[in-house]
């Protein structure tokens, strides 16, 4: 994976809320940093909503974290929802076939948003992230 260390900055970053240097280190990815970045997104996501989600993966616990996602990000451009919270969440779970409901840049808005609620919210998470990171890193390596 190119920009390993970048992208683990990024990542980091936009875990920890920080945004706006999340958003510049992004802008000053070339094509295939930003195609790196992109599956990091993916395997951090998968590892902290392994995290998340470990100990109760029942549809009433996806309802329950995509109602809340959708109350924490009303304010976004646009909101979040609580159905495409949802539909992200069992697409990862599983139910692939709804990836194709999902465009592909709302789809990583949510991931991002969700890493981030779950470092927050997750003591855990947030007090281990770089083994988390690492863990995700090690995801990634084997889907490129």
């Amino acid at each position: 994976m190119a920009s390993d260390v970048r992208c683990r900055e990024i990542m980091k970053s936009a875990a920890l809320g920080e945004s706006a240097r999340a958003n510049q280190l992004y802008e000053e990815l070339d094509e295939s940093g930003r195609e790196s970045y992109n599956i990091f997104v993916i395997a951090t996501f998968a590892t902290v909503m392994g995290v998340r989600f470990e100990s109760d993966q029942s549809l009433e616990a996806v309802r329950t974290f995509s109602a809340e996602m959708a109350y924490d990000y009303r304010d976004a451009e646009p909101a979040v929802t609580a159905t495409t919270v949802e539909l992200v969440l069992r697409a990862m779970m599983g139910e692939e076939e709804l990836f194709a409901e999902i465009p592909a840049e709302e789809l990583q808005r949510i991931q991002l948003y969700s890493i981030r609620k779950v470092v927050d919210q997750t003591p855990q998470v947030r007090e281990r992230l770089d083994e988390y990171l690492t863990e995700a890193e090690a995801l990634a390596q084997t889907w490129v």
